[in-house]
């Protein structure tokens, strides 16, 4: 009768030693979750945000660089004719 007891109370601190040992991995893996809903994920729409604000801005100063290479080109053909109209 001892022998039973002694083994139900060994099998019952192994199944409580166990459910720890899931508990506490289930807390690990539930903190790496939060940070990375929290920090990791905020971060990446930060940079994505960013990237559109960049991608606004560059195609702003693409339009303007591409006016004013036409007005360079412009200025060149008038120089181009008028030097051709002095030889």
């Amino acid at each position: 009768m001892r022998i039973n007891h002694a083994a139900g109370l060994l099998v019952s601190c192994l199944c409580l030693f166990s459910l720890f040992s899931c508990t506490e991995e289930m807390n690990n893996l539930q903190m790496q979750i939060d940070e990375l809903k929290n920090v990791e994920i905020n971060s990446v729409q930060k940079q994505i945000e960013h990237i559109k604000e960049s991608i606004s801005i560059l195609d702003t100063t693409d339009v303007e660089l591409r006016e004013y290479i036409e007005t360079l080109q412009r200025q060149k053909d008038t120089l181009v004719r008028a030097d051709s109209s002095l030889s």
